[in-house]
């Protein structure tokens, strides 16, 4: 094997690597006919602008192509009094915000794509104006200058400004070409419009306007073409001149290859130049070698060899004006992909790269190549099928490859080829193999043969360890990690099996319409299965199709699958390739019309290189390309005309077009739109698919020109997403368009918030005014009450002045004269009014604290009953006890519950003097649960009460009940004869009461 490797890098080194630039570009032409473009008479200038469209001016205007349709465009400024005339003397010049620039006769003028506009300008020099003569010929990137010619004078215009300066003068040159030179210097050349030589000006940065100097030579220039600071191609009545040094020490000489009759001369990519010779077709000439070939003409594909103007457009296609037939597009595809030899004995089988470089191949025959990768298309394979002693009848091998080994597949035979001894080994199995091996965690290889896994070295009449269903006919194996794998079951049904320690377990199980070819994994985890009927993904348990080429009618068979560097997915078919990328969901097809050498592919596995480039193994040897190289012409880009709204045209700005939200007020809910593609290549298949994505439940297709109407949208966000469908019926560009309706202003968000905050303010008004409503309520109600305190309190006072003393006096008179003029007739009297006045002065007292303001609490209330019980029960000579326990002493008391609650006390009293003959009495008061609990115990005769009840008719009772239900509370009487009473007076504590 290292013989084999020295032999490919040899091979390498010394095989023939042929000079990108003389690769001749591989061509497909489109014919674009009168039918659909100006007269070929006026197509003297085209261009292709950064959107795509095709832009052709001549003598009699403007006119823009899609591909499909050409539009005149009228040249016209409303805002500039100028008198537009429509004879185009230039192709267009973008600038960086993607205005287009070009000249009329008599001005210049910028196109706004965005706004559908132009602008019209002429400059002024010494005062005057200029109104003949402008010609643009080159635009500065850098400093985004156009520099143009105005009447015999050469000029500088700032594209962002709008300020010019003159650069030379002046001139009689009416080609002109600019020679980037070095520090910002140019050289402009230019031919003459009447008589042999050239013109040419120094331009210097920021120097003064340069004069004419002259190149005198003996032929009429009618073009040219800059290639490098020193090398400028020259189309002559003579022929093709490469002129050289100039102008300091310029050198002609004349291309030999190239005859006379050139009439266009176009600048390519790289150092290739392409020019066209009166009646034999358009030719490519390649620099510095001067080598030039025929890139196209009549007897392949042109309409006819009369090429009359060329123009290269910077995305490898060349347009051609035919005088008598119209517009030619001639695609290029330079060297993008590249068609290899395969292996020299039989037709490719399988390819594989080792992890040292290596590169192997297995023929159809049983042969085993191997080979080392390089440029050139020829690829120098050495056969290893004698060093791999590869059974007979080894047909057709397939080659898999794990960290260790590479394992080539027989019909009943493996071959394995391990990476670090070099060495080759077969070993039978015992029936046809499948496609596939996996290497588990311990190193030991699984392969699948028809109806069963087996593993290497096992014993085929042995019980099987990894035995799965029976009966099952097992197609493929495609490892996913070291314990993970996929399997293939009769073909369209994929099995999820991982390896366990007691044998394989099968996770879950996948069906699918259509028979499994090939499966990839990306590096995201997602993986892609190419079948007999398309693509799929991947998803939990089930699989997704992604496309099956109902587009262009052709059934999709993928025979080989893998992932790119840049991520995306491309599919090897029976009738070309294409690429899948997953970021836009877009398809794109390659087949031989845009270069692809060749369309039908094998099922040898892709190699995708760590530089990017892919091989992928098709009938004719391998193809070979660099997918970042790789474009295709069957792009196309839809776009929008005539947008109206409410059948009024309605201007898109930048803005819109670039993602922003397009508003309409409520009301302006009518939408129409023609819908077309900017498109160079168009078939049966070719189309649209529109979509008002929050209210057409699905993409509706239509063909370019469809004009769409919207009628009373409601009001809502929608998003307008257009798909440009290309020739091979794969959506092949998109566009969207964010539109915003607004609602009436009762339903607008500012209006619901401007609504409850209005009625949140009359709410507060209101509040407000019941508030202070209430607060003036509660203000006389305080004052009222302050009346009312103040009046009792004056009550009290005089009660207590007037009253109180006049009853103390009745007191202290009777207790007198019991003491000293006391007889038996009177005694019993005094003792009566004595008895009378004390209990007046009492119940005087009680009033007092009841109308008293300051003495309202709990508390105060203990103090009253304490004070007031130890003076009623000491002249009657009986133990009296107050007890008091409170958790809230402060509680207030109203002048109602504080009388009520001490009368009802006093009726207890009273009745324990007058009925219980008792000699203690205990008063409690304590709270519980919020509620006030007065008990009052003597240890007198006790009751019955039903006979205390009807000896003394029950008034005394009737009237604490009556006190109590008054203010809510609760009276409860225990008695038993002979053990005391019990009075208990519950009351609830209620704030505010």
């Amino acid at each position: 094997m290292r013989r084999v490797l020295a032999l490919l890098k040899t091979s390498l080194l010394c095989g023939l690597l042929l000079p990108a630039s003389s690769v001749l570009a591989q061509t497909s032409v489109t014919h674009l006919g009168r039918s659909q473009l100006p007269t070929p008479e006026e197509q003297r200038f085209v261009s292709r602008t950064p959107d795509g469209f095709c832009w052709i001016g001549g003598t009699n205007g403007l006119t823009r192509f899609d591909g499909s349709v050409a539009t005149k465009v009228l040249i016209k400024d409303p805002r500039a009094d100028i008198l537009h005339t429509q004879n185009v003397q230039s192709p267009m010049f973008p600038d960086a915000s993607g205005r287009l620039w070009f000249s009329t006769y008599s001005a210049l003028h910028t196109y706004d794509p965005q706004q559908e506009a132009f602008t019209t300008l002429q400059l002024r020099h010494d005062g005057q104006l200029m109104t003949e003569e402008y010609r643009p010929f080159y635009f500065d990137d850098q400093k985004q200058e156009l520099w143009l010619r105005a009447a015999d004078q050469l000029w500088a215009y700032a594209v962002n400004t709008g300020s010019y300066r003159r650069l030379a003068g002046p001139t009689a040159a009416v080609h002109l070409t600019v020679i980037p030179a070095a520090n910002r210097q140019f050289i402009i050349l230019g031919s003459l419009w009447i008589g042999p030589g050239l013109e040419y000006f120094r331009i210097q940065e920021d120097e003064k306007p340069a004069t004419p100097l002259s190149l005198n030579f003996p032929h009429k220039v009618t073009s040219t073409v800059a290639q490098g600071r020193d090398t400028v191609l020259l189309a002559t009545d003579e022929g093709l001149l490469l002129l050289t040094g100039a102008p300091a020490e310029p050198r002609i000489r004349k291309i030999p290859s190239a005859g006379a009759g050139i009439t266009g001369l176009a600048k390519g990519p790289g150092r290739l130049v392409y020019f066209n010779q009166k009646e034999q077709g358009i030719f490519q000439l390649s620099l510095p070698d001067l080598q030039t070939h025929l890139l196209v003409d009549a007897t392949m594909g042109l309409r006819s060899n009369a090429v009359e103007n060329l123009y290269f457009d910077g995305q490898n296609a060349l347009w051609a004006t035919l005088p008598t037939e119209g517009l030619e597009v001639i695609n290029l595809q330079p060297g993008s992909f590249r068609l290899l030899a395969g292996p020299p004995a039989g037709r490719l089988s399988d390819l594989r790269q080792l992890p040292n470089g290596e590169i192997l191949a297995t023929t159809w025959g049983g042969a085993v190549y191997a080979a080392t990768r390089q440029a050139s298309q020829a690829i120098a394979w050495e056969d290893l099928s004698e060093r791999a002693d590869l059974p007979p009848g080894f047909f057709r091998p397939l080659i898999f490859t794990s960290f260790q080994n590479a394992y080539l597949h027989g019909q009943a035979a493996v071959t394995i080829y391990n990476f670090s001894t070099g060495a080759w080994r077969t070993e039978p199995v015992p029936e046809s193999i499948g496609r596939g091996v996996f290497e588990g965690p311990d190193g030991e290889a699984i392969f699948l043969l028809n109806s069963r896994v087996w593993k290497l070295g096992q014993d085929p009449e042995s019980t099987d360890p990894l035995a799965l269903e029976e009966g099952q006919q097992f197609t493929s194996l495609f490892p996913l990690t070291d314990t993970t794998f996929y399997l293939v079951v009769q073909g369209t049904r994929l099995w999820h099996v991982t390896w366990t320690a007691s044998g394989l377990r099968v996770d879950h199980k996948i069906p699918l319409p259509a028979e499994i070819n090939c499966l990839t994994q990306t590096a995201g985890g997602q993986t892609y299965l190419g079948t007999s009927a398309g693509l799929y993904l991947l998803k939990d348990t089930s699989a997704v199709l992604l496309y099956n080429g109902a587009g262009n009618n052709r059934e999709l068979n993928i025979v080989a699958i893998t992932e790119g560097k840049d991520h995306r997915i491309w599919y090897a078919t029976q009738i070309g390739l294409f690429v899948f990328d997953p970021s836009t969901g877009l398809h794109t097809y390659f087949s031989q019309a845009v270069g692809l050498p060749v369309e039908r592919f094998s099922r040898a596995t892709p190699i995708v290189f760590p530089d990017g480039e892919i091989w992928l193994g098709t009938e004719q040897g391998i193809l070979a390309f660099d997918p970042a190289a790789v474009t295709s012409e069957a792009l196309a880009t839809p776009y929008l005309t005539q947008f109206r709204v409410n059948d009024r045209p309605y201007r898109l700005d930048s803005s819109a077009r670039q993602g922003e939200w397009i508003v309409l007020p409520y009301g302006q809910n009518t939408l129409d739109f023609g819908l077309s593609t900017v498109s160079q290549h168009s078939s049966a298949a070719s189309g649209l698919e529109y979509q008002l994505v929050e209210y057409d439940k699905q993409p509706i297709r239509v063909l370019p020109g469809t004009t769409v109407r919207y009628p009373n949208l409601p009001p809502d966000e929608y998003t307008l997403r257009l798909t440009a469908i290309n020739a091979y019926g794969l959506p092949a560009g998109e566009q969207t368009l964010r539109i915003r309706i607004n609602p009436p202003y009762w339903q607008t968000t500012w209006f619901r918030i401007a609504a409850v905050l209005a009625i949140a303010v009359i709410l507060f008004a209101i509040y407000a005014a019941l508030l202070h409503r209430e607060r003036l309520k509660q203000q006389r109600l305080q004052e009222a009450q302050a009346r009312i305190a103040a009046e009792r309190d004056r009550i009290a006072g005089e009660v207590h002045d007037d009253l109180g003393g006049q009853i103390s006096s009745i007191l202290y008179l009777s207790e007198e004269l019991l003491l000293t003029e006391a007889n038996p007739t009177t005694e019993r009297e005094l003792t009566r009014i004595n008895e009378l006045s004390r209990n007046s002065l009492q119940n005087v007292r009680d009033i007092i604290f009841a109308l008293d303001n300051r003495r309202v609490s709990l508390c105060d209330l203990g103090e009253q009953l304490r004070a007031a019980g130890e003076a009623f029960f000491a002249d009657r000579h009986i133990d009296y006890q107050f007890q008091e326990t409170l958790e809230n002493p402060a509680f207030v008391l109203s002048s109602r519950h504080k009388r009520n609650l001490t009368l009802v006390v006093k009726e207890a009293w009273h009745n324990i003097a007058k009925h219980a003959g008792a000699t203690h009495v205990l008063v409690t008061m304590h709270e519980t649960d919020k509620l006030l609990h007065i008990e009052v115990t003597d240890n007198g005769k006790g009751f019955q009460p039903g006979e205390k009840k009807r000896g003394t008719g029950g008034y005394g009772v009737d009237n604490m009940q009556e006190k109590a239900d008054s203010i809510g509370a609760r009276v409860a009487i225990a008695s038993t004869p002979g053990q005391g009473t019990r009075l208990c007076l519950s009351w609830p504590l209620q704030e505010g009461l």
